[in-house]
């Protein structure tokens, strides 16, 4: 992307789109939110109108002690004058502590009620958002974009109330004492607020690509400097290459924050400038006016020290569109988060599944990642101008997703007729405390199934049941409770191992954590550990070795006990003695439950009782292993490629 450098590029690079006026449909959503705390906004307007009221005092016992206590000499009064001007700054400041208070407590809650609205919305949705949408991205719509919803709601709309309640009063009382010394000063204000507004146009664009910026700067760091990232780039020695591109986007986030700081000083000087033409206003005309015998030099004194007052709400008010503006940009990218589509839904009517026997049948299930539901492509046609994640889609193992960048406007995702479904037409059945395994060339379907039956993704045509239930006629939780599954890259939290393990059953007792520890082939490395159960294993699990992860991801779910376990490379990563020492671990779930396994170690899936082979998203055998390797089909051809070496292409019928 090209950037123009220096003063011309101040008001450059900018998009149509930003530059019209402020959505009103946004404004009414922010209001949304705050509407439930509406008594409270009303005590802060009360709160504001009492400080502003007691701020129009001293002006006046200024033109009181000028005009009547220094010429009578009044003793009594000018005591009575000292106790006020005294009185008066504890009433301000202790109104102010009350209206911040207020403030700051409203605007925490709105954002508080904010963020936690994004966080359900968030995690609602399907992994199409989450593979196609980077982390750093996301959390700064959690950080940066609520922080700046957060200015807005706390800094300025009070101001504003602030403001516009000091602004009214005063002019009130600058009527009362002398009409004639108000009006030439409130003839600067039309012309101020025009270039205000002129001046937020300009901002919003600039500043809606600042937060892009920024994101993009979070994303870069939180990919480059994790513990994966910062391996990598070691391994490959890219240091130099990803100090080239952190500077890079650096740099747009310094261009576009120059721009803001450019722009927010012409306004900010423009103000100063129309300050001070109002102020040698009111000298020179008050002084004549005074030489004329028409005005006091009391009243004089008084409108002096009402200038302040006069000018400080309306550079307050002349800022608002910029920063109301910035807010509101804010408040979009947020609910740009909330508007997208929820993919996979619980019905009103679904049932909760207390405890699955484990019978899991395809019925003719095609499933094609490009194939978007209807719901979520025409939210995407109404929006096109919006940051969507949701747009095309690739095929991956657990993400099942690469980043293909966003549709362009005007263009679709590509459909089924131009990339062949993930699955196609798949049947098959089963049975209740049965172990099946997948088995596959790398793309053939296998984590796609897999993935269908946590129900991730629903199936473009077909169904799934268990126990005779479609799986979007249950419940999300119930769903849940029924299966569990270790994965090939095991996933920690920085946290404890025990709390790690609780991951799957917070209510679990001791002796069952020590009981699936033991199972688990955990117990000797625990004892090993300084603390015990209680060693923090770090980001992602980094101070466990690669087979130390999986145990702790089997041990984990085997504390969940559940009906249907699916087991993806889970033994990887193990040694070929672990890895025997845990299929004896496992067995009792392999009796009790229906099982799924993946394994490109075909040794791992011997014992299977029925061995279902994919390829290119369809079933092209079923059967156990001896069955299979007597077939000479794909399956054969694979142990051959593992035990044999490869088999000549000619003699492999794959049917």
């Amino acid at each position: 992307m090209h950037i123009r450098r220096g003063w011309r590029a101040v008001v450059g690079n900018t998009t149509n789109r930003s530059l019209r006026s402020v959505d009103r449909a946004t404004v009414g959503r922010v209001w949304g939110f705050a509407k439930p705390h509406g008594g409270g906004i009303a005590l802060v307007l009360l709160v504001v109108t009492a400080q502003s009221l007691v701020g129009l005092l001293p002006p006046l016992f200024y033109r009181h002690f000028i005009d009547t206590i220094l010429p009578d000499k009044d003793l009594r009064l000018l005591v009575t004058f000292s106790a006020y001007l005294l009185a008066l700054p504890v009433a301000t400041v202790l109104l102010g502590l009350v209206q911040q208070l207020l403030i700051v407590r409203i605007g925490e809650t709105l954002v508080y009620d904010l963020r936690n609205a994004m966080f359900d919305h968030v995690q609602q949705l399907s992994m199409r958002f989450f593979t196609s949408t980077r982390a750093g991205e996301i959390v700064a719509r959690f950080t940066q974009d609520v922080e700046g919803a957060r200015r807005m709601l706390t800094g300025t709309l009070p101001q504003l109330m602030t403001a516009f309640v000091t602004l009214v009063s005063t002019l009130v009382v600058m009527m009362q004492l002398e009409w004639r010394l108000t009006l030439p000063g409130l003839l600067l204000f039309p012309a101020l607020w025009p270039f205000a507004w002129w001046m937020a146009r300009l901002l919003r664009p600039i500043h809606h690509k600042t937060l892009e910026h920024n994101a993009n700067l979070s994303s870069m760091v939180n990919e480059t400097l994790s513990v994966n990232g910062a391996s990598l780039m070691k391994l490959f020695g890219q240091q130099a290459g990803a100090g080239r591109q952190f500077r890079s986007l650096a740099d747009l986030v310094r261009e576009f924050r120059i721009r803001l700081g450019v722009l927010s000083y012409w306004l900010t000087s423009s103000m100063g400038i129309l300050s001070g033409l109002g102020t040698a206003l009111f000298y020179g005309f008050g002084g004549w006016l005074v030489f004329e015998g028409r005005m006091t030099e009391g009243t004089i004194v008084a409108f002096v020290a009402y200038l302040p007052r006069l000018y400080q709400p309306i550079s307050m008010i002349s800022h608002v569109p910029t920063e109301t503006i910035q807010g509101v940009v804010s408040f979009e990218r947020v609910f740009a988060y909330m508007d997208q589509p929820v993919e996979i839904k619980e019905r009103p009517e679904a049932v909760d599944l207390p405890r699955a026997s484990g019978r899991l049948e395809f019925r003719d299930v095609t499933f094609d990642y490009h194939a978007l539901p209807e719901e979520i492509r025409a939210w995407q046609e109404a929006n096109p101008e919006q940051d969507a994640p949701v747009r095309t889609m690739g095929r991956g193992r657990l993400g099942l997703g690469a980043l293909q960048g966003p549709t362009p406007k005007g263009h679709r995702a590509p459909s089924a007729g131009q990339a062949p479904p993930a699955l196609q037409n798949l049947s098959f059945t089963v049975e209740p405390g049965q172990m099946v395994a997948l088995v596959g060339l790398s793309g053939a379907g296998k984590s796609t199934v897999i993935n269908l039956v946590m129900r991730l993704y629903d199936p473009t045509r077909g169904s799934i049941l268990l126990d005779g239930h479609d799986l979007r006629d249950l419940s999300l939780q119930s769903l849940s409770r029924c299966i569990g599954m270790v994965t090939q890259h095991a996933y920690l939290f920085h946290d404890s191992l025990r709390a790690n393990l609780l991951y799957a059953q917070p209510e679990a007792s001791d002796e069952q954590v020590q009981d699936v520890c033991e199972r688990a082939q955990l117990r000797e490395f625990i004892d090993g550990l300084p603390d015990g159960l209680d060693t923090v294993v770090g980001e992602r699990g980094y101070r466990l070795s690669g087979g130390e992860q999986q145990r702790v991801s089997i041990a984990r779910v085997l504390l969940k006990q559940p009906s249907l376990l699916i087991l993806d490379e889970a033994t990887s990563h193990l040694d070929s003695h672990s890895e025997y020492l845990l299929q004896h671990a496992l067995e009792p779930l392999f009796v009790d439950n229906t099982s799924l396994v993946i394994a490109h170690r075909l040794s791992t899936v011997r014992n299977a009782n029925t061995i279902l082979v994919l390829d290119k998203g369809r079933l092209v055998e079923v059967g156990s292993h001896d069955d299979l390797v007597r077939d000479q089909g794909l399956y054969s051809h694979l142990c051959a490629l593992q035990f044999r070496g490869p088999t000549p292409a000619a003699s492999i019928s794959v049917t």
